[in-house]
């Protein structure tokens, strides 16, 4: 019996028969793998039109109504790392140079994140523990500023720059990039920095007190070319009418802390455990737990606070590393001032008291964590000092 054929498809113009027969299995034979069948078909497409399979988070398929293409891929490179994908699947991706596991591809997959996170919040400086898409992009950015972790790779700082040019601080902290950069946002939005007023919150950020605060020439002094080139930009140019005392409405720096410290850290003054100005009108020892610190000679919290206003003295914030350990002298009568006023070095002994290093970092942190058990003094102290709860 002589069996009929016929052309069961016909085609006006030649065909790549491989096309041809994903097209019949997508919509004849196995409804089932329809979606992933979709997606290897504009995975074929990436790699015709860039002659490679690093397929970036956020890419889509034009021609397939902008399929997300990079999402679809990053599902099977999970799907392979936990020994899911199907061999076949497995087969398929491998003859069109999948890339599995491959630093670049997770890089632009975060980098992708980072890109909408800039669309939507306008800078990079994002808070450590900031999560978008699943990804932390307030840590990932951070880990990609330690050192050299670029030098090996200019064209991915260059992408990162391209996002933010001030994505990599140099020598600052990133709480004060962001206020920089919500100072940026807030002006081009049409509002003028006379707007600008203590207590205006933007990102997280009083940018208000943070504008404030950068028009005195005595924090200016100890800035860097960047940050000054930032604050030029933006307009915050130096009050000298403020003089060598703190900006108005701003307790906290120079005056403020000068008097919490009995005559200024600046100056060699010291924090004494039994009395002595205040900051905000709350003296430092006197009404911070003075009983106890006259029982104990002095406070180990009052150290520490010296050690605070120290820093805030020299840094102008009290944005602290972790793991910064500030080094403090601490006299016999139960006072404390920064090392380096008497003219000696950590651990040295001085006429009258003795040297403490001060894990300033972990105290700092442990202040904010504790607020709810804090005295009502020592919270209003630390506000006074700068502190941001």
């Amino acid at each position: 019996m002589e069996v009929e054929t016929r052309p069961f498809l016909r085609f006006s113009s030649p065909r790549d028969p491989a096309v041809v027969a994903d097209f019949v299995r997508l919509r004849v034979i196995d409804l089932d793998e329809r979606d992933w069948i979709r997606g290897y078909l504009a995975a074929r497409r990436f790699l015709r039109a860039h002659g490679h399979m690093r397929i970036p988070l956020d890419a889509r398929d034009e021609r397939d109504h902008d399929y997300p293409i990079g999402q679809w891929a990053a599902v099977q490179r999970r799907e392979y790392a936990a020994g899911r994908l199907d061999a076949g699947r497995v087969r398929k991706l491998v003859m069109l140079g999948m890339l599995w596991s491959h630093p670049d591809a997770a890089f632009d997959d975060r980098l992708a994140v980072a890109r909408r996170y800039v669309e939507r919040v306008g800078h990079l400086a994002a808070p450590q523990g900031a999560v978008r898409d699943g990804v932390r992009v307030g840590q990932w950015p951070a880990n990609q500023r330690r050192h050299g972790v670029m030098d090996a790779y200019p064209e991915r700082e260059a992408a990162l720059r391209q996002l933010d040019p001030w994505w990599r601080p140099d020598g600052w902290t990133t709480a004060w990039q962001r206020a920089a950069n919500e100072v940026r946002l807030f002006l081009g939005r049409g509002g003028a920095l006379d707007e600008l007023a203590p207590g205006y919150v933007a990102g997280g950020e009083d940018i208000g007190r943070w504008a404030q605060r950068h028009a005195t020439p005595a924090v200016r002094a100890k800035l860097l070319p960047g940050q000054l080139e930032q604050l030029d930009a933006l307009g915050i140019r130096p009050e000298h009418g403020h003089g060598q005392g703190a900006a108005a409405g701003e307790g906290d720096a120079q005056g403020g802390v000068a008097g919490a410290v009995g005559g200024g850290v600046e100056d060699g003054g010291a924090v004494a455990a039994g009395g002595g100005a205040g900051v905000d009108g709350v003296s430092v020892g006197g009404n911070v737990d003075g009983a106890r610190a006259q029982r104990r000679g002095r406070g180990a919290w009052e150290t520490a606070f010296a050690a605070a206003v120290a820093y805030r003295q020299r840094e102008g914030h009290l944005e602290v590393p972790r793991a910064h350990v500030e080094t403090v002298r601490v006299a016999d009568r139960g006072t404390a001032a920064p090392e380096g006023d008497s003219g000696t070095g950590p651990g040295t002994a001085v006429a009258g008291g003795e040297t403490v290093e001060v894990r300033l970092g972990k105290w700092v942190n442990n202040q904010r964590t504790r607020r709810g058990s804090l005295d009502e003094e020592r919270v209003r102290l630390l506000t006074g000092l700068g502190m941001r709860w």
